[in-house]
């Protein structure tokens, strides 16, 4: 692996790692999820995807390892980073096709930034049980771990963000990005998901007005789809991208 750097559009250091395959036909840059890396969130399928000649861009979000910044913002500023990896990418390695992958937060990320005018070269998503929008998975979280009425915790919530990180929790929504979205998006999420419910990823499904494709995993719990049906997913990820790739961007 190479390590890597950009500036963000808030001026924070961001790192990652280059990964080439022996023969590349694309690149997928990899989102992992809150409080997480991607080592935790994507080393059973690194192999498969480095198999199917996938470079690797692998990076750490802001917050978190070694990136810079202080707040999390549950993909609001994290999605305008996205746009700052592509271009490093297509800087740096030239316009070939670029595919973008997430999980958890990762792929709220991904599902945000989709509503952003994307690049030509980039050819496709997979969304790994994503939220649909921060105000929701954090009133599920104060729900169903603390008990509490969302509706008078979740505003005290707001003004700490706003106050502090800068941000909003009602900034984004899979809802509204996904309807501008024009890039193929694969939605896969376990049944069994009690962090992230299954419905959120059938949200941003039924939003979606471009080209997509959804997954569910029975009795697979949080970002454990791949785990329980390697197989399935295998075969599903590999026609995502053979269906997506560009000979313009070969």
């Amino acid at each position: 692996a190479q390590e890597v750097s950009v500036k963000s559009f808030d001026g924070l250091t961001l790192r990652g790692s280059w990964v080439p395959a022996r023969d590349p036909i694309a690149t997928i840059i990899l989102f992992h999820g809150y409080h997480s890396h991607h080592l935790q969130d994507f080393a059973a399928i690194y192999g498969f995807y480095h198999s199917i000649g996938l470079n690797l861009l692998l990076i750490r979000q802001r917050a978190h390892g070694e990136s810079g910044g202080s707040y999390i913002t549950f993909g609001v500023k994290e999605r305008r980073d996205v746009l700052t990896w592509i271009d490093f990418h297509n800087r740096t390695h030239g316009m070939d096709n670029v595919f973008l992958g997430g999980m958890s937060m990762g792929a709220s990320t991904l599902l945000f930034a989709a509503g952003e005018e994307l690049p030509p070269n980039v050819r496709g998503i997979t969304a790994d049980c994503g939220f649909s929008s921060p105000a929701e998975i954090l009133s599920h979280i104060i729900k169903r771990d603390f008990h509490l009425p969302p509706k008078l915790v979740l505003p005290l919530m707001e003004v700490w963000a706003r106050a502090l990180g800068g941000f909003s929790f009602y900034e984004c929504n899979s809802r509204d990005t996904l309807r501008r979205c024009r890039t193929p998006i694969l939605f896969v999420h376990g049944r069994a998901d009690t962090f992230v419910p299954c419905y959120m990823s059938e949200i941003g499904y039924t939003a979606c007005t471009g080209e997509k494709e959804i997954i569910l995993v029975d009795d697979a719990g949080h970002g454990r789809s791949y785990l329980y049906e390697p197989e399935r997913l295998r075969e599903a990820i590999a026609a995502f991208f053979k269906r997506n790739l560009s000979e313009e961007y070969l």
